[in-house]
């Protein structure tokens, strides 16, 4: 269901608009009234009734093109009137104030619709973004976050998702749900009235184009990896044994706070069973900047920088027993043909440079940021001008 929110007088109205077409409005209170609006099948209908007279009530009717209708608890039936409304020449005497409001809340709403904005689309876009970075990550599931991390898909994409970050559109403070309306589930857009549907298309391509990249990332890891065992059995598995349990436990931790701060980020996209089991406030739209300093206050750290370059430095050195395994493989060995070896081994050599690379990249952020004589000449900085 979305919600779309408008200005009308003196007050902000809420619409709600079901994909069926189906459309429902709180008008503002009036003392010992209440004032709705809905579309139904007679048109656009505006009832109210009195809180202390249950045996009051007032309809009035207004298909699209104007005309009206209206019936009260003492008209005996529904009364039609002969001409279409026009707001420039009140032609309905006493009833002309509620099909006033009626002409000018319908045409709102029309106005909205025609500008036929994606927002269910991007909202989905959305909860893809979340679950194929926590995939990439390694969780198969929001749930699984607060599990032990299962390294046995050999994804490794704590790098991966961490250089989404820095990229990082946040969609949330166009396209959010404000929470539940009974079972339906609300979404609103917060875009200006000038945007339109293709430029709102255009605005959120960078995280389709991020989502592929995950998607291919982990189908990339998967291909042949099967294969890749068969070569060596524990290629990608025991990362904790083989890495070492100290760096291993802090790498599973940043690995665990990413997958966090994407649920903090989407706290919308969470039950309320979720946010609690992971005690993660309610969703509030966030200023950009905001936004940005989180993530750069937890990624922007020596912590890490070393645990990308442990997953790394583990998976260039997987690569390179692979690699090491593949060339003396017997051209008699019946468990793997020779196409097979050719094709592996070429995907390997050119994961083994990719690690190879990230591995140095951040040894010279390390360098560069976070290396004793890079802090002592910060400290010297800041000694001279703070005293």
């Amino acid at each position: 269901m979305e919600v779309y929110d408008f200005d009308y007088g003196w007050s902000r109205i809420r619409a709600r608009i079901w994909k069926s077409g189906s459309v429902y409005i709180d008008m503002p209170s009036r003392i010992g009234f209440r004032d709705t609006i809905c579309l139904e099948e007679r048109g656009w209908r505006y009832t109210s009734t009195q809180d202390d007279c249950i045996d009051y009530i007032f309809h009035m009717w207004m298909k699209d093109n104007g005309m009206m209708s209206w019936a009260n608890d003492m008209s005996r039936g529904i009364q039609y009137l002969d001409e279409p409304f026009n707001p420039d020449y009140p032609n309905a005497d006493l009833l002309n104030d509620t099909a006033m409001k009626l002409y000018t809340i319908s045409h709102k709403i029309r106005d909205y619709q025609k500008r036929n904005l994606p927002v269910h689309d991007v909202f989905e876009l959305r909860k893809l973004y979340l679950t194929t970075a926590l995939k990439t990550l390694g969780y198969d599931s929001i749930a699984a976050v607060g599990e032990p991390l299962d390294d046995s898909r050999g994804y490794l994409g704590l790098t991966k998702v961490v250089d989404s970050l820095e990229k990082y559109l946040d969609l949330s403070r166009l396209v959010f749900s404000p929470g539940k309306y009974g079972d339906y589930e609300q979404v609103k857009c917060r875009a200006l009235e000038t945007v339109t549907r293709e430029q709102m298309i255009e605005y959120v391509k960078p995280v389709k184009d991020q989502i592929d990249e995950f998607v291919a990332f982990m189908q990339d890891k998967e291909d042949g990896l099967t294969a890749k065992r068969r070569v060596f059995p524990e290629y990608r598995t025991k990362m904790k044994e083989k890495g070492g349990e100290y760096s291993f436990d802090a790498y599973e931790e940043k690995v665990k706070a990413v997958a966090m701060l994407l649920l903090e980020l989407n706290a919308d996209l969470l039950t309320d069973e979720e946010r609690e089991k992971f005690g993660i406030k309610p969703f509030e739209v966030k200023p950009e900047i905001e936004v940005e300093d989180r993530i750069s206050s937890l990624i922007d750290s020596e912590e890490f920088n070393d645990a990308c370059k442990f997953e790394d430095t583990y998976a260039y050195d997987e690569s390179k027993e692979l690699v090491r395994r593949l060339r003396e493989i017997s051209p008699d060995n019946i468990s793997i043909t020779r196409e097979e070896v050719v094709k592996l081994l070429e995907d390997e050599l050119k994961e083994l440079e990719e690690r190879r690379t990230s591995v140095g990249t951040h040894e010279i952020i390390h360098k560069k940021y976070y290396s004793k004589t890079r802090k002592s000449e910060v400290k010297q900085r800041e000694d001279e001008f703070l005293y």
